[in-house]
């Protein structure tokens, strides 16, 4: 996946939790390492992969991760880091990707009618 060219979608939504941290893991690593044209990576659920607390075993993912937000730029990578609460994603991650979207809530409200 990271030497081939063109867009993709990969679902790790059947992955256990743990087989989705290991994949994630090899594949932000390899794609920091191997990468070297424009490209923009869009990463749902960004709590589950850089989250505020990390067990030990997560802080090689965390690692890749942060490089590829930090040190990502010079290798031609973006990234977005997506999460419906930012709060759990590790902070400085969340600052450095941060552009806060916030989808509206439209309700009906009470208007005073003559």
């Amino acid at each position: 996946m990271v030497d081939e060219r063109g867009p993709a979608v990969l679902d790790l939504s059947t992955f256990s939790k743990s087989a989705a941290r290991r994949f994630m893991t090899d594949f932000a690593e390899r794609l920091y390492h191997r990468n070297r044209d424009p490209l923009h990576l869009v990463l749902d659920g960004a709590d589950a992969f850089a989250p505020q607390r990390t067990d030990p075993g997560g802080q090689r993912l965390l690692g890749a991760i942060e490089d590829l937000v930090r040190r990502g730029r010079a290798r031609g990578i973006g990234l977005t880091m997506i999460s419906q609460r930012t709060v759990d994603c590790t902070f400085s991650l969340a600052m450095l990707t941060a552009r806060p979207c916030s989808p509206a809530v439209v309700a009906p409200s009470r208007v005073a009618r003559d």
